[in-house]
């Protein structure tokens, strides 16, 4: 990915802050949180792809559909059988752990467009300050390539913090990268998983059954389902384990052309 003026790249850290990843036929990571804004964009820097890279990019697999299911603020250490049976039972076994997996930056905005860019601004450690010019993995896949799904969003690209924990639809737009790079088309391709009623994935659910769904998908569960905020006295890491264990299971399922991963 390409740098910019103002933007860091990720650096590791441990302790406390270690994130936990687990990858198979569907990608969960783990994040942290923020907020929005306008759009002040940086000066991007052009990389240029080499022979080499084209290599090494040749000798990965095909997929012909991506699944990537964010979670966060828990550590490897806090997931076990108890509270997590579906990780540690039936995606652990047969997946691959990416454990020195850490977070980017202290503060959510930071982490989830390092996670999609591979890189964030400084700023973007103490919340939103801006859209930026620079490449993400979705202006590199291109329009009708990818899609930013978002639980409990109002409506396409919305701005602003939504719901409740109580109500069980709390939106966070800190954890919607699509809203902070400069020139996507977020009204079209950053949309809501279902309505906001309580834990709905029903417009997400329903485009898989059809079919539609794009190569890469960007899935991020309300603010009840991600693995951070214990709402109406749930375990938090349970309830994100519940909602692996209703959409993998379906993604996995949907193969209309390659493998799923």
């Amino acid at each position: 990915m390409a740098s910019s003026s103002g933007l860091s790249r990720p650096r590791r850290r441990s302790g406390a802050w270690r994130r936990r990843a687990a990858v198979l036929g569907m990608l969960a990571v783990p994040l942290a949180a923020a907020g929005v804004t306008a759009v002040p964009a940086a000066a991007a820097t052009t990389y240029t792809v080499t022979a080499t890279d084209r290599a090494s990019a040749t000798t990965g697999p095909s997929f012909g559909h991506v699944f990537v299911i964010v979670g966060e603020n828990v550590s490897l250490f806090e997931i076990n059988s108890s509270n997590a049976p579906y990780i540690t039972g039936s995606l652990e076994p047969g997946s691959a752990w990416l454990t020195n997996y850490n977070q980017a930056a202290r503060g959510s905005l930071a982490d989830y467009v390092a996670l999609t860019s591979g890189q964030y601004a400084s700023c973007q450690t103490s919340g939103p300050c801006g859209a930026f010019n620079v490449p993400s993995i979705f202006s590199q896949l291109g329009n009708g390539a990818w899609q930013d799904w978002n639980e409990s969003m109002p409506s396409n690209c919305y701005k602003n913090a939504a719901g409740s924990d109580s109500t069980l639809n709390g939106y966070k737009p800190g954890h919607n990268p699509a809203l902070y790079y400069a020139g996507l088309p977020c009204s079209t391709y950053d949309t809501p998983t279902g309505t906001t009623g309580p834990d709905d994935m029903s417009s997400f659910n329903t485009a898989l059954a059809a079919g539609t769904v794009p190569q890469y998908n960007l899935i991020t569960p309300n603010m009840c389902e991600d693995g951070y905020h214990a709402c109406n006295g749930a375990n938090q890491i349970t309830e994100y384990d519940n909602f692996l264990a209703k959409e993998i299971p379906l993604s996995r399922h949907h193969r209309p052309s390659g493998q799923t991963a």
